[in-house]
């Protein structure tokens, strides 16, 4: 049986920013999904990722609907970068 390594807060934001900028209209509990963490999680990391300009959130049709900010993709092409620099996980620490 293998150990899993917890992600790092910051492998959580780029599975978020990954998710929301994949989909079309991503909602809280398609972001949640996609980063594989519960809504109440999910909530409160976008929460942080609003507070950093990494995403916006917008009313659609009575639904919230985040979406990644050029900031937001900029965190996740500097974020690969670091990856491949390291050329490991950057599963080091729990969130």
């Amino acid at each position: 049986m293998s150990v899993r390594s917890k992600r790092t807060r910051y492998e959580v934001y780029a599975d978020l920013l990954n998710t929301i900028r994949m989909e079309d209209r991503c909602t809280i509990t398609r972001a949640s999904y996609g980063a594989r963490i519960p809504v109440d999680r999910a909530n409160r990391f976008l929460h942080e990722l609003m507070e950093k300009g990494l995403v916006v959130v917008e009313e659609e049709e009575g639904s919230r609907i985040y979406k990644v900010t050029i900031r937001g993709i900029e965190f996740l092409e500097l974020f690969e970068r670091l990856k491949k620099l390291l050329g490991e996980p950057l599963s080091t620490r729990g969130y």
